[in-house]
């Protein structure tokens, strides 16, 4: 099997949200078209060649940069999930823990029984999805 092919050329552009050197990558792959998209060198944002966004960089520059593109979101808009990413990771964790404990205490251990089979379910079908998602499946 052929692997993934990746061409990088100048663009000739400057990133706007770290400065970085604009880079235009042509992916060839065996079992798709040619892909060409710009991506940033330093922060990693990706862009169509039309300019729509493909994929948002790591840093807090990027991430504002997206939300001034989408402009102002309404409270009754935000998903459960930006309401969870800000909550501190080890409040997250510690939650985690402590709803665990709790139902472990009420729900004995054949709770491991019902729940290990769905919570590995769970693990495989998110892994999936990520890989699809890097893949761009989807």
């Amino acid at each position: 099997m052929k692997a993934k092919e990746i061409v990088w050329l100048d663009s000739g552009y400057d990133c706007d949200h770290c400065g970085g050197e604009i880079l235009r990558q042509k992916a060839r792959r065996p079992s798709r078209p040619n892909n060409a998209y710009y991506r940033c060198r330093v922060c990693g944002c990706e862009w169509t060649m039309q300019g729509d966004v493909v994929r948002i960089g790591s840093g807090e520059s990027c991430r504002e940069a997206q939300s001034r593109r989408i402009g102002p979101v309404l409270a009754e808009e935000v998903d459960w999930l930006t309401r969870l990413s800000r909550i501190p990771r080890w409040l997250q964790v510690v939650i985690g823990i402590a709803l665990f404990v709790v139902l472990l205490r009420f729900g004995g251990f054949m709770l491991f029984r019902l729940l290990l089979p769905a919570v590995l379910i769970g693990i495989v079908i998110y892994l999936i999805i990520r890989y699809g998602q890097e893949q761009q499946w989807w």
